[in-house]
């Protein structure tokens, strides 16, 4: 994958005028991603709808080299601690979540419904990828149609194909919508700046509408590590430019 050079501004000391930013040694394996992803927790409103979700690419506005992000997310798949979603946002957008995080969260907001609790018995602790095949949900752990039926009424999982499913969280539609909003607000507002360029430390001042449920340092994360937007170190401190997608039209 390729190495890019994203700021690794939030989660660490604003720098005094003139001091040149910190980066992450993030081409070492000494990269704490466990530190990086208690950082953006902090930066996502909590609320009784969802359990905190975090983009995988928001990781890479704090770490530079994308490769060490994803071997230390799939590890931390791998072995339970972390559950990884596709949420609709766009074709490679991954959504991650702390399993203690949902498990908490699907007792909390679901503690009669008989369905969640057998999903968080029998599912979460065995199958810890992003989909699932119909055949092992019956075959395996013996789930009979109306087990399925179910989970995607429960909004754990979705159809996927006739033979598969995506794991979901319960009422994130919610979350999406108001994350796509949340993302054009800010591209909207760093576009409407000279140059189409602004101070992050502006930036962060700016008020996001009422209806838009994250905060503005959560979709900053989520602009710079989607490379919508681009650090780029002044003089007068960490300015955040607009980056222009390349045309698709073809000259005839």
């Amino acid at each position: 994958m390729n190495k890019r050079k994203i700021s690794d501004y939030y989660g660490f000391k604003k720098r005094p005028y003139g001091i040149t930013h910190n980066y992450l040694e993030s081409e070492t394996n000494n990269c704490d991603i466990g530190s990086t992803l208690q950082e953006l927790k902090k930066t996502f409103k909590q609320n009784d709808k969802n359990p905190p979700i975090i983009f995988v690419h928001q990781f890479y506005s704090f770490i530079k080299c994308r490769t060490t992000v994803d071997k230390q997310i799939n590890a931390l798949q791998a072995c339970g601690k972390v559950r990884l979603f596709k949420l609709g946002i766009d074709e490679c957008s991954l959504a991650l979540v702390v399993t203690d995080d949902l498990i908490e969260f699907l007792n909390k907001s679901y503690s009669s419904n008989h369905s969640i609790k057998k999903f968080i018995k029998v599912i979460i602790p065995e199958v810890r990828d992003v989909c699932v095949e119909k055949a092992l949900l019956k075959e395996k752990f013996k789930l009979t149609d109306r087990d399925i039926s179910e989970f995607i009424n429960a909004g754990l999982l979705t159809v996927k194909s006739e033979l598969s499913y995506w794991f979901s969280i319960p009422s994130v539609g919610e979350f999406v919508k108001t994350f796509i909003k949340g993302r054009k607000a800010v591209m909207r507002t760093i576009r409407k700046c000279k140059y189409s360029e602004i101070l992050i430390t502006e930036l962060e001042k700016r008020s996001l509408e009422k209806s838009i449920t994250q905060s503005m340092q959560y979709h900053i994360h989520d602009v710079i590590g989607a490379e919508l937007a681009k650090c780029v170190d002044t003089t007068s401190g960490t300015v955040l430019r607009f980056v222009k997608m390349p045309s698709t039209n073809k000259k005839k």
